[in-house]
């Protein structure tokens, strides 16, 4: 096992000693100190045979991998962390989770991400090939906790931990066939506790889809509102809602929002028809409400648009 301890290092250079370790050990990244005085950290790491296992325990620090970090030095292994105490936030791909102590979290070192790495934790690093043979697209489970919902999940969770004080020499065909065993149990474990919650998310992204693909073509129908798609496709009003929820919107705000887009798009291209007659086209009953509504969501009246067209 090898430790690295920024204790031996005057306190000035003890950040930059840890940055150049930990991009050694895993890859390159940024780094991102919120206070500047001493940083007394502890890095110890072994390997499994391909895989490799390590404790970090440092103060508050934000690591980016950044797009040009990944362009400059591609990597292709996924990364596992443990949180031992206290929690912190893992990002990637949009998606953004709080990893609480005793939870695992997977991520993707050939696409951005960002770590605030806070007090203690257990990485686990793994060749993408090793990982995908066993969780094939793994990389669609980045940034989702897992580990505390199950017994399957907190035995992997427990594995991890313990593997950190596993005897055995790094390059035996026992130690490879522990660290098989160990990303064994955490592909289980995300099976378990991930893999239908994603395929719900999957289902109600197609249905999404598919609601929307009905409203724009119906956007002319004064009548649409939000019983009528929720009754059109088979579903409540209440999931219509929670649908649109996961976009920050609501149904009807959707329905009002690309009626205004379609008015603004008709108005640039055939200015010469008659504004009221566009409004009606794509749903607006009152010509003084699609004005309002019209400058609210573009600062500009639609007569200002229909003139801008050559």
């Amino acid at each position: 096992m090898m430790i690295y301890q920024t204790a031996n290092v005057p306190e000035s250079a003890q950040f930059g000693y840890w940055h150049d370790v930990i991009c050694r050990h895993f890859v390159p990244a940024d780094s991102r100190l919120e206070r500047s005085d001493a940083f007394p950290a502890t890095f110890s790491t072994n390997a499994l045979g391909s895989y490799q296992i390590s404790r970090l325990a440092a103060p508050r620090h934000l690591w980016t991998r950044t797009t040009e970090n990944v362009r400059k030095a591609p990597h292709d292994e996924f990364l596992l962390s443990l949180k031992l105490s206290g929690s912190t936030c893992l990002g990637q791909g949009g998606r953004e989770v709080v990893q609480q102590a005793g939870e695992l979290a997977l991520y993707d070192t050939g696409r951005p991400f960002s770590y605030l790495l806070d007090s203690d934790i257990v990485l686990l690093k793994i060749p993408r090939h090793e990982m995908e043979m066993r969780l094939p697209q793994a990389g669609r489970f980045a940034a989702a906790a897992f580990g505390h919902r199950s017994s399957v999940g907190k035995l992997a969770s427990r594995l991890v931990r313990e593997s950190l004080d596993l005897d055995v020499a790094s390059s035996t065909a026992a130690a490879e066939r522990m660290g098989d065993c160990l990303v064994d149990a955490v592909s289980a474990a995300i099976e378990y506790e991930l893999a239908g919650e994603f395929a719900i998310q999957r289902s109600e992204k197609r249905l999404l889809d598919t609601v929307k693909a009905y409203v724009l073509s119906h956007l002319g129908n004064r009548a649409l509102d939000t019983a009528r798609v929720a009754g059109r496709h088979g579903i409540s009003i209440r999931t219509l809602n929670r649908l649109f929820a996961a976009e920050g919107t609501t149904p009807m705000r959707w329905i009002w929002s690309q009626r205004l887009a379609a008015c603004h798009t008709a108005l640039s291209q055939h200015g010469e028809h008659r504004i009221t007659d566009i409004a009606y086209d794509y749903g607006f009953a009152d010509p003084s409400h699609f004005s309002r509504a019209f400058k609210a969501a573009y600062g500009l009246r639609p007569v200002d648009i229909a003139k801008k067209r050559p």
